[in-house]
């Protein structure tokens, strides 16, 4: 049976944030899918489909501009929502 929770895929180079990102989704009841960095982030969301993507900008190797261009180009994952985000310290 397919879970009607909403999967949301967090694309995220710093493991902090990607554990903060994943317990406040969580809270909120959504199902969190985690990717390391932007290749990841691309496998993950054409295997799991997810209903919205949060993209990490700056990322070593693929960042996330690159990730979002090939996820675009894709028509599997072309219309999936993706918010970009980065943090700067």
């Amino acid at each position: 049976m397919e879970s009607k929770r909403r999967k949301i895929l967090v694309v995220e180079d710093h493991p902090d944030m990607r554990e903060l990102l994943l317990r406040q989704m969580q809270l909120m009841g959504f199902l969190v899918i985690l990717a390391k960095h932007g290749a990841e982030g691309v496998e993950r969301a054409l295997k799991e489909k997810p209903h919205l993507i949060l993209m990490d900008i700056m990322m070593p190797g693929i960042d996330g501009w690159e990730a979002t261009r090939w996820l675009r180009s894709n028509p599997e994952t072309r219309d999936i929502p993706i918010l970009a985000a980065t943090a700067l310290f």
